[in-house]
């Protein structure tokens, strides 16, 4: 057997452990009397998910027609294992939701800082850089950026470090 071959074996040794945990799982799952109630209050919850989760949202439905059918049919093991799968990503959408809502927050603060920092710290960074033109005139050798900065710093008085002022100019 070939490298290739190796590695689809394991892959698929590794799926099938996967899957038989998920079933163990699945098995010790407490449904509700109603079990067609709790598949349409999920599907409602599904169907109520952000558009930017469409994803989750279509492996939910899925999986809930899954388990619907499964019921219909008689087959509790297989509703218990489609139940457990919506359950999962019911569980990684409440994160992804999360995720979403830290973006939206801290996306607009970020730009709305980055605005703040340009406008109240760039006139000082650029009388940083007109005195690293001035030190560039007057010196002989060309100086490492580090060595300007400690230039600047001492020149005029500087209360930030060498590295902040290194990164400015």
């Amino acid at each position: 057997m070939n490298d290739t071959g190796k590695r689809f074996s394991l892959y698929t040794k590794q799926k099938g452990k996967e899957f038989e945990v998920l079933q163990l799982q699945a098995e010790r799952l407490v449904l509700p009397d109603d079990i067609l109630g709790l598949l349409d209050a999920w599907q409602q919850s599904a169907e109520s998910l952000p558009s930017e989760l469409e994803t989750i949202r279509y492996a939910i439905t899925r999986h809930l027609g899954f388990a619907r059918h499964a019921y219909q049919h008689g087959d509790e093991s297989t509703l218990r294992l489609y139940i457990l799968r919506a359950q999962m990503n019911f569980e990684n959408a409440k994160h992804d939701i999360w995720v979403l809502g830290v973006q939206k927050q801290f996306g607009k603060d970020a730009e709305h800082r980055r605005q703040q920092v340009k406008q109240n710290d760039e006139p000082r960074w650029q009388l940083w850089r007109d005195e690293a033109e001035k030190i560039k005139a007057e010196a002989v050798v060309k100086l490492s950026k580090t060595d300007m900065a400690r230039r600047i710093k001492k020149r005029l008085a500087l209360s930030e470090s060498v590295d902040t002022i290194r990164k400015r100019i």
